[in-house]
């Protein structure tokens, strides 16, 4: 459950609504954003949970969420994230392009694939590992 407080919220409106899930046996992060701040409510809300919260003035919205993927989600964490993979800023305003090979038969070919791949504007190349403990194992026939 997201708890959004109203733009004119204070840090004692907050603290008693986290009061109150502590005394109800839930637990509750604040996250102060720049517009406003909610509190996500960890773990399985219930309709009971929503009503009792809605009675604190100077709460905006509370929206019980469903999917398990709460904390990572827009409404709990109003900043997008940018995790870099290389030098590439994923979550960026660009869209990354990785490429790569499925299989791999020399250090050249790959080192020759990344060449054209980079001046085509792909940021990262992926593929099989190029080496002696990637060689198939000759069979016994």
């Amino acid at each position: 459950m997201v708890i959004g407080m109203t733009p004119d919220a204070t840090d004692g409106d907050m603290q008693r609504v986290l009061a109150r899930l502590a005394e109800l046996n839930w637990r509750g992060e604040r996250t102060v954003g720049v517009e406003r701040a909610i509190i996500t409510v960890v773990g399985t809300s219930t309709l009971a949970l929503e009503d009792d919260v809605r009675i604190f003035g100077r709460i905006d919205s509370v929206v019980r969420l469903e999917q398990s993927y709460k904390l990572a989600g827009l409404d709990s964490n109003p900043g997008r994230t940018h995790p870099p993979v290389g030098a590439i800023d994923v979550g960026g305003p660009d869209l990354p392009l990785i490429a790569g090979l499925g299989s791999v038969e020399s250090a050249e070919q790959v080192a020759e694939l990344a060449l054209i791949l980079a001046q085509a504007g792909v940021g990262a190349i992926t593929g099989p590992r190029c080496g002696p403990t990637s060689r198939p194992t000759p069979s016994k026939a």
